[in-house]
């Protein structure tokens, strides 16, 4: 039997001709914007080479090097000669690096028994892999529908296809808590699919303005820079100085951005003067938001209503600052649901709506995982989703089960290369004491902890959330 991996698994299987490949290469991008990192296997049928003739790599594998690793700052690849036999399924699975991995997917291997999805189209002539195979859980065609109980799909819908593996993988996460006990991460996991789907329905902004070069730092490209036909920044880049630098040699002085976003900051008044209230108008900055910031009479009801409203019209997004119960009119109009940890989002009439509670933490951390995905698409950025990066803590955290919590952490990297955190367990009365804590214990980062865990040990792996550049 092969030996079990502890990460999803999952193939697709089909018969030459069908675009495996192709049908890969369009998902993996859905896939990734989700929060997922995804490894792949190909099988390969032929004999194959990715080195080139005459590079040095080649050159060294010719002269008789059984292994050969080749590396640069930006990746590496070990090729391992094979001659007297094909390397082994399972052992091919150990090369992957589980620990950075959310999903495996193998394209081909057919006849190996592990959960695949059939893809067939009718074109091709080839006859059905099921019900052959009993490792096909899911169907994936162009065909009439079939009898069978097993779930089907177009194969030219994407959408429902990631859907398929999106589920897939919260399932295989919820067989592996009840396995192991551990579900430090996979609910994270969860709410970066949740936010994912939250992005695909918002769409960028539609506005641009022109700007000199010297005012276009942090702004996002609405159209690509040509230089004698050849693209130099694409559009959706966010400008940093090395764009900026290059442009100014080539004698370009004003560029098209897209326009910042507009958001408008709703906070009670006994909410600004909190620690909270200054840090989310820094990272709201910091993201390129023109901001909007109103405080609110807490004993006065209809002004909230009216500023809210005002906020609407003039706004893409708004946050409301303090607990569901100080906004309860608003929220309850709204039909808003609130979660344990106090934070909702939702649209109301095409705009973003946060309601964000008053905790210093919790609040950075709702913004990273978030609220700042949401912004970045909004402004046209490519790679805007945040995900959260995994570490191993180095001492325990006794959280309070039913809320997601954020703690502060100092991460760090060990001689192997892998993410280390320590939890900084302080109570913050104010601005001043955050940062002065911050910077003596080194807080660098956010740890999050999901709301069905109560407690976590040394050791444990968590999802964290770096803090740099981010306030």
């Amino acid at each position: 039997m092969m030996q079990r991996i502890p990460l999803p698994l999952l193939g697709f299987a089909a018969y030459s001709g069908t675009g495996k490949t192709t049908l890969l290469e369009a998902l993996l991008p859905i896939l990734t914007e989700a929060g997922l990192r995804v490894g792949v296997l190909k099988h390969a049928h032929h004999d194959f080479d990715v080195d080139k003739p005459g590079k040095d790599s080649y050159r060294l594998r010719k002269a008789g090097a059984a292994q050969m690793l080749i590396a640069s700052h930006k990746r590496f690849v070990l090729m391992t000669e094979t001659p007297q036999a094909e390397a082994e399924f399972a052992y091919l699975l150990s090369r992957f690096e589980h620990s950075k991995l959310d999903l495996l997917l193998v394209e081909g291997c057919k006849n190996i028994a592990f959960n695949k999805i059939e893809l067939h189209r009718e074109e091709v002539g080839k006859p059905w892999l099921y019900p052959h195979d009993d490792n096909i859980i899911a169907i994936a065609s162009d065909a009439n529908h079939l009898e069978t109980t097993l779930p089907q799909m177009n194969i030219n819908d994407l959408d429902s296809i990631a859907e398929f593996v999106l589920r897939y993988v919260r399932e295989q996460c919820r067989f592996e808590e009840r396995s192991t006990g551990d579900d430090s991460s996979q609910e994270m996991l969860a709410k970066e699919i949740c936010v994912h789907r939250l992005l695909s329905e918002l769409k960028p902004l539609a506005e641009s303005e022109t700007m000199p070069l010297t005012d276009a730092y942090g702004r996002v490209l609405a159209l690509p820079i040509l230089h004698e036909g050849d693209v130099v920044v694409d559009s959706g880049a966010l400008l940093k100085q090395t764009h900026l630098s290059s442009l100014a040699a080539l004698g370009i002085k004003r560029c098209l951005v897209i326009r910042k976003p507009r958001v408008a900051l709703l906070s009670l008044d006994d909410s600004a003067s909190q620690p909270c209230y200054a840090v989310l108008l820094g990272m709201l900055h910091t993201l390129g938001c023109e901001v909007n910031a109103h405080v609110v009479d807490a004993e006065k009801c209809q002004q909230r209503v009216e500023v809210f409203e005002e906020a609407l019209n003039l706004n893409e997004v708004i946050i409301l600052i303090g607990s569901a119960k100080s906004w309860q009119h608003i929220v309850r109009g709204l039909n808003t649901v609130i979660d344990a940890s106090g934070f909702s989002l939702q649209f109301v009439e095409q705009k973003l709506l946060f309601l964000m509670d008053t905790t210093l933490e919790g609040l950075q951390g709702y913004f990273l995982s978030t609220v700042a995905p949401m912004l970045r698409k909004l402004r046209g950025e490519r790679g805007h989703l945040v995900t959260g990066q995994k570490a191993r803590l180095t001492q325990g955290i006794k959280a309070i089960q039913g809320e997601v919590e954020f703690y502060s952490g100092s991460l760090t990297v060990d001689n192997m290369g892998s993410n280390q955190v320590t939890p900084v367990m302080h109570s913050f009365e104010s601005l001043a004491s955050w940062l002065t804590i911050q910077s003596k214990e080194n807080i660098n980062c956010l740890i999050a902890v999901p709301a069905a865990v109560d407690t976590l040990k040394a050791g444990e792996c968590v999802t964290i959330y770096p803090l740099q550049g981010k306030i």
